[in-house]
């Protein structure tokens, strides 16, 4: 059976083997625009560990700490609530999809813990209280971005796959 993809009233029905789910188009527009916010947040905490130790914008760190939970945990529940049912239900039969998208799920876990982590040592930077040293706070927010920005890459590989 052929796949292919009809476009109706702002929805996108995926119909082959056998499937008929419905992902609307809202969904992967807010997929896309999650991973661009996210871009986003990972480019200023890259600027901020860049002009580390004498240079930081301490009022972007500021804004930074403040947005980075809000940003990650509005992506993972759109990933894990809309995104990745319909990439299961596409590939239901596929053991690597699915393994993939537990692999995403413990990791939306580790970057939020991580995140919390990156928030205090952003505002304790920005405040002046109890800041870690430059080079540790830099090779933080380093690992933080770094691994954020894998992460964004290949989910966004694994939606194309799947829903290509």
């Amino acid at each position: 059976m052929t796949r292919q993809t009809v476009q109706f009233e702002n929805k996108v029905a995926l119909k082959g083997l056998g499937l008929g789910i419905m992902a609307t188009a809202k969904t992967l527009s807010d997929f896309e625009k999650a991973s661009i916010e996210q871009s986003v947040l990972c480019d200023d905490l890259e600027r901020i560990a860049d002009a580390l130790p004498d240079d930081v914008d301490r009022g972007l760190a500021l804004r930074v700490a403040e947005k980075i939970s809000i940003v990650l945990d509005r992506a993972h529940d759109l990933e894990e609530n809309e995104v990745f049912p319909i990439l299961e239900a596409r590939a239901h039969e596929s053991a690597l999809v699915q393994t993939a998208l537990n692999r995403f799920r413990n990791e939306h876990q580790q970057d939020a813990c991580f995140a919390e982590e990156v928030r205090e040592a952003l505002i304790e930077f920005a405040t002046g209280t109890r800041a870690m040293a430059p080079d540790a706070l830099g090779y933080m927010l380093r690992g933080f971005f770094v691994s954020l920005r894998r992460h964004i890459s290949v989910e966004r590989e694994m939606v194309d796959l799947v829903l290509a």
